[in-house]
């Protein structure tokens, strides 16, 4: 599973992970889905969704 976490998908997190933050702690919107904070063509969204996908396949 760790061929999953790809470098772009650990920039997109830990982007998001700053953007939802202030002052070290998480803000209310913090607690959205990815797809209710980014629009569809963001390609942060676009890496969290590729990685769901390998990650329901090997279920």
């Amino acid at each position: 599973m760790t061929d999953f976490i790809t470098d772009k998908l650990s920039d997109a997190l830990d982007e998001l992970e700053n953007y939802h933050t202030f002052d070290g702690k998480f803000w209310k919107y913090s607690r959205l889905r990815a797809e209710e904070l980014l629009p569809a063509d963001d390609w942060r969204l676009q890496e969290i969704l590729k990685f769901r996908k390998k990650v329901s396949e090997e279920k």
